[in-house]
């Protein structure tokens, strides 16, 4: 693991000092769209161990079907749904679009993908204006499209945001004009493979393919290899967005937010709005390990975010979730039916007052089940 967790040269945006690096003259002054030229790129990809948001190999994931003859394969970066008062990734791509695209055209050539879609919340306009800016730069540029030296298309798509997209199969059905619900294959759009990625793991694939790619795996643990994006938040003095190396303990990360190393008490919530609590006291030693065995792997409707409450903070964050959950809800698949948001630490008594006030069909469900066997 490196000696230090704030990483000198950033991997996720090593152009941040660079006001004007969003446009793509810029970009390509710096070395931007080189990993496309170079035969050995996408071999350092493959190569590569870094773990996906679901807590496995890029290999493993981009493998874990089989490609019909007649059908094409998609890369699909989800940008639907940002984590509320974090916006760390929208700030990321607002400031560095064309990493976004060329992490894409990375792994879709790592894949053999034959199509690409970004898809964006209706009501972020500013951010839509900035991805297609960037898109039309690159297509002129012949970094994709038809002129490009490999065929490959991408496609800008707008959902509102106010649905739960960020749940995989949800976003799936709407992409292909059908009713959300299950059963639904969560991997294929429009009956065709799917692979899903946050953009922070676009970005990095940028950084795995470039010539500090070495450097990249070099950083983080044998189970978790690499560098994270995490932001680390909550009641703390400081509000941060840093890289981390897989296997940093999570008390030296939240040292960096403030958080005394002395300090005992208190809760921390790992996966945002519908992470899962733990009492300080008992994880502050653990590491950063995001492996799918992991106890910190993410679920596909969580964030890279960790959280410290105070004990009485903790329980207004929790009133606060079920708020979210009352506004954002999609009323079929939330962390909340599985037990996962801290439902079983809260009282009856806050069960019942704010069950009234939920959108989501299964949020009673949710509370019979925090209290007695999941289901």
């Amino acid at each position: 693991m490196v000696d230090t967790l704030a990483t000198k040269s950033s991997y996720y945006h090593p152009l941040h000092q660079i006001d004007s690096a969003h446009f793509i003259d810029v970009y390509m002054k710096h070395g931007g769209y080189s990993t496309l030229s170079d035969d050995k790129s996408i071999e350092r990809v493959s190569a590569s161990r870094f773990l996906n948001r679901n807590g496995i190999s890029l290999n493993s994931y981009w493998s874990r079907m089989a490609l019909p003859p007649t059908k094409p394969r998609s890369i699909l970066a989800n940008l639907a749904s940002y984590e509320p008062g974090l916006f760390a990734t929208r700030r990321l791509i607002q400031r560095n679009p064309h990493g976004l695209i060329e992490g894409m055209l990375i792994a879709a050539r790592a894949t053999g993908s034959d199509q690409g879609f970004i898809v964006s919340p209706l009501e972020d306009h500013i951010l839509a204006q900035s991805i297609d800016r960037a898109l039309a730069e690159a297509e002129k540029e012949n970094q994709w499209g038809n002129t490009s030296e490999w065929s490959f298309n991408l496609k800008h798509i707008r959902l509102p945001k106010s649905i739960l997209y960020d749940q995989d199969s949800f976003l799936l059905a709407s992409l292909s004009g059908a009713r959300p619900g299950y059963p639904n294959r969560k991997e294929f759009l429009c009956a065709s493979p799917v692979h899903i990625h946050r953009a922070e793991e676009f970005y990095a694939l940028v950084a795995m393919a470039s010539s500090a790619g070495e450097e990249f795996l070099r950083s983080g643990s044998l189970q978790t290899p690499g560098v994270y994006l995490l932001t680390v938040s909550g009641e703390v003095p400081t509000s941060t967005t840093i890289e981390v190396p897989g296997g940093t303990p999570l008390s030296e990360i939240m040292q960096i937010a403030g958080v005394k190393a002395s300090v005992s008490s208190g809760w921390l919530r790992w996966g945002g709005v519908l992470g899962s609590w733990q009492r300080w006291s008992e994880i502050k030693d653990k590491r950063l390990e995001l492996a799918a065995n992991g106890s910190l792997r993410l679920k596909t409707f969580q964030y890279p975010l960790l959280e410290w409450f105070g004990d009485e903070s903790a329980a207004a964050a929790k009133r606060a979730m079920s708020y979210f959950v009352g506004d954002q809800s999609c009323g079929a698949c939330l962390g909340c039916s599985r037990s996962t948001t801290g439902l079983s630490k809260w009282t009856r008594f806050e069960k019942t007052s704010f069950l009234a006030l939920s959108k989501c069909s299964l949020f009673a469900r949710a509370c019979e089940a925090s209290e007695g066997p999941a289901w």
